[in-house]
Order: structure tokens, then sequence, then C-alpha cells
């Protein structure tokens, strides 16, 4: 039996799906890379090594899906998006068998500036919704239990946050600060 890519015309054998599909999980599991491109590898390494924790990952699905159950992260893929800048695609489990697509999107340094819901499967708990709700909550106890290691400055921007009951901001600042402050 032959299966055919549909990609200018290419047959693709059985066993040349089989090499291709190996040669993809060789790579997978090197980690990210963006051969080729002008990414600093190390930049990529650092960000991705931030990201796949498995604390990380349950810190972030608080954010995204507020008070749901965090079933694992897995990284997708690596995307350069110009000047040395790249995203990082992770996919969360979460819940019974929900899934969310999140791009964190990276300087040339790996650090996070921002956060794109690429898919998911949620219907009532979209990404931030209930977080959003919560931020003002947690949002404050954020900045009392890192009120020693912030500037007036950062107090007042993350105060922002709050006011605001923006989530998504909170987790992008949370992120920088824990990559910043070691968490």
């Amino acid at each position: 039996m032959q299966k055919y890519s549909g990609i200018r015309g290419r047959r693709i054998t059985n066993s040349s799906a089989g090499l291709a599909a190996f040669l993809f999980a060789i790579t997978g599991a090197l980690g990210p890379g963006l051969h080729g491109q002008d990414v600093s590898q190390r930049a990529l390494d650092n960000a991705h090594n931030f990201l796949k924790t498995k604390d990380r990952g349950n810190d972030i699905l608080g954010f995204l899906h507020f008070g749901t159950d965090y079933h694992g992260h897995e990284f997708r893929q690596a995307l350069a998006t110009g000047r040395g800048n790249f995203a990082l695609v992770y996919r969360f489990h979460w819940s019974d068998d929900d899934i969310t697509d999140a791009e964190f999107l990276c300087d040339s340094r790996g650090d996070i500036n921002d956060i794109r819901i690429m898919s998911t499967s949620a219907v009532i708990n979209r990404p931030f919704f209930l977080a959003d709700a919560a931020v003002q909550i947690l949002g404050n106890f954020l900045i009392d239990a890192a009120k020693d290691k912030l500037s007036p400055a950062e107090r007042k921007i993350i105060q922002k946050f709050v006011d605001n009951a923006d989530a998504k901001g909170m987790l992008i600042w949370w992120l920088r600060f824990q990559r910043v402050w070691g968490g």
C-alpha cells in the first residue's frame, strides 16, 4: 500500500514514511534547533530548558486555564521570526483530554516577550479567561511575596496588570521574573 503526500505529486512509500518518522523522532529528541537561521542556539536552548520543566508547565497552565488539572506539556516546534528572534511552541495537556498549543515569542537572548495561543480544545475555560478574573487576588499576593526583589517601577508595572485583570501580561512578567531571579 502506498501513501501520497499530496505535495507536488510526490509519492511516499511506507518505508520512506517510516524513515521520515524515525528522522523526525531523532531530531525532536535532540531538542529544538533552527539550523541555517539567524537564531542563537544558546538562546534557543536557554529558553527551551526554562520552559520544558514540569513545574514551569504547571505554573503556565495555571494562567492559561485557571483551576484545571495539569497533565503535562511537550515541545512541538521552534520557529525563526526574524532578527534573531524565535518562537517555541508547546502543547499543554489538561483536565480530561483537553489541549492548548501556546507559542512563546522570544527575543534574540531567549527572553519571552509575548505568548500567543495557536489552538485549544477549550470551549468554556478559554485561555486566560478565568485567570483574568482571579488575577487581582493572585496579583496582589505575588506583589507582596516578591516585594523585597521588586523596584518601585516593577511594582507599578505589576499593579497595572492587577488593576486591569491582565493574566497574560502577568504571566509574561512572572516568567521573566523567574528567569532573572531563578525560580
